[in-house]
């Protein structure tokens, strides 16, 4: 990272998330007559950087929250840096009265991830013509919430280079809901960001010790995929989103989707009880995660729980038998058993109704026990759908509900199929597969014939899944080929 510094002497640099000093060390290893303003919000750490670094008068250490302080008049707008460099915090909880005051500071951006926070505001604080280098989550290239981050970043810098990466390549850093990535961008010098800028991704690295390799600029690596990427492009893509080449092909289809899920169906979220060990029991004690809950009795379900009345989906149920089935996340295809079991009673609803603190969230009762799909909020490896036959689906699931029921197989069919997994990674890279971007998978609808004809196979599946409890392998085969065709994905 201080290597793509590019550092020259008498230059100013800010470190606003000082830590230890391992970028203050590399950066005086590397240039040092750089002026160094570095910041840190940890008393025992500003203790020992002020300690280490007493004998240089061109390192100076601030004790502060530098998001506050970067805000306040301690950075005129005159104030500006050559280079920036930081590893900002990212994934800590922030309580709600610093949430509320960063709302404030940073109307627009997604505050809960402060990492976001750090890079847009920092890109203010460069000079024109300065660089800056970051390491922080792959998210900000995606996901939603970051759009207003995305456009600041596009029309105010050239991107010079995106390198992606598994955070395991770090001791101690792991999370499943994205890789790392560091960016290297410079400010523009005036007027617009260069829009013949051509932005370098580097991903599937296979060990660690290939980004020490690019350091010192080898480009052709075999041990990498390295693409290249128009920063206008990306800034004309749906949300602005980094759409990264796909070699098959299929990021034709995301950039220039002419028909998507969210065209042809209903994408929404389910409900939350706000206290699960309370409301919701398992069918038996070998379910997943049923440890600490107590047993489903069959003389408390509710028999007709398929043919609830308006008043009852939304008012609930007299009398005892009260339990009506709710489908939660786990990765089943095509047919879900039933596992779980949610207290549907009068009280029970408005228990999760009631005004104020608890966390239940009775949304989009509309879609309640109805027929549609049911996707996991989060898939690791392939997506997988599964009917939800009229059942109740919880926050876990996202509900696909097709305006036209003639759909709903052949629809389910394509959830099911290697290429929707593909498309829907391009769209957003991390594990999360939340309505916003399930609505954005492109589709293809064929003749009514070949409709009908996945239709009757995906039937065929749905009753052999239940059969056997287990998907028939040769059958998926025949859907993937369906729609690789469609797609024409090789």
């Amino acid at each position: 990272m201080v290597k793509r510094l590019k550092l020259l002497s008498g230059q100013r640099v800010l470190e606003p998330c000082a830590g230890e000093g391992h970028f203050i060390d590399a950066i005086l290893g590397e240039a040092p007559k750089v002026e160094i303003e570095a910041y840190e919000v940890d008393d025992k750490a500003v203790g020992k950087l002020r300690k280490k670094y007493t004998d240089l008068a061109n390192v100076r250490i601030i004790h502060a929250d530098s998001l506050m302080a970067l805000q306040t008049s301690l950075f005129a707008s005159a104030v500006s840096f050559d280079r920036i460099i930081a590893n900002p915090p990212y994934g800590a909880w922030q309580d709600y009265t610093r949430r509320r005051s960063l709302k404030n500071l940073f109307p627009g951006l997604y505050v809960k991830e402060s990492y976001g926070l750090f890079l847009y505001h920092c890109i203010n604080l460069l000079s024109k013509g300065g660089r800056l280098v970051f390491i922080v989550p792959g998210t900000y290239l995606n996901l939603r919430l970051h759009e207003k981050l995305r456009i600041h970043l596009l029309r105010e810098t050239n991107v010079e280079e995106v390198v992606i990466f598994p955070s395991r390549f770090f001791t101690g850093i792991s999370f499943g809901y994205a890789d790392l990535s560091i960016i290297t961008l410079n400010k523009k010098h005036s007027g617009n960001y260069n829009d013949k800028n051509t932005i370098k991704i580097i991903r599937n690295l296979k060990s660690p010790e290939i980004l020490s390799e690019f350091a010192n600029d080898r480009d052709a690596n075999q041990d990498c995929e390295i693409l290249e990427l128009s920063q206008e492009e990306v800034l004309r893509a749906p949300a602005h989103a980094f759409i990264l080449p796909d070699k098959s092909g299929a990021h034709h289809h995301v950039v220039a989707a002419k028909l998507t899920i969210g065209d042809i169906a209903d994408v929404v979220t389910g409900f939350y009880s706000g206290n699960d060990r309370q409301w919701l029991r398992p069918a038996h004690a070998d379910v997943r995660g049923a440890k600490h809950y107590r047993l489903i009795a069959e003389s408390l379900i509710f028999p007709e729980w398929s043919a609830l009345s308006n008043e009852e989906r939304l008012n609930g149920l007299n009398g005892t038998k009260c339990f009506v089935p709710i489908v939660k996340g786990g990765s089943i295809p095509y047919a879900k058993a039933t596992e779980w079991y949610v207290d549907w009673s009068q009280k029970a609803i408005s228990e999760y109704t009631q005004p104020g603190p608890n966390k239940a969230r009775f949304q989009n009762t509309k879609y309640y026990f109805r027929e549609g799909i049911g996707l996991p909020m989060v898939s690791s490896t392939r997506v997988t759908a599964a009917l939800l036959e009229k059942r109740l689906f919880d926050q876990s699931i996202v509900g696909i509900f097709p305006h036209d029921p003639e759909l709903l197989y052949y629809l389910l069919g394509f959830l099911n199929s290697g290429i929707c997994t593909r498309l829907l990674r391009i769209i957003n890279p991390s594990a999360n597969n939340s309505a916003n971007y399930v609505k954005k998978i492109p589709l293809i609808l064929p003749s009514p014939q070949t409709v009908f004809e996945v239709s009757e196979l995906v039937k065929e599946i749905i009753q052999e899944c239940k059969a056997s409890v287990s998907l028939p392998l040769a059958r998926q085969a025949e859907v993937d080929s369906i729609f690789e065709n469609l797609y024409r994905i090789g």
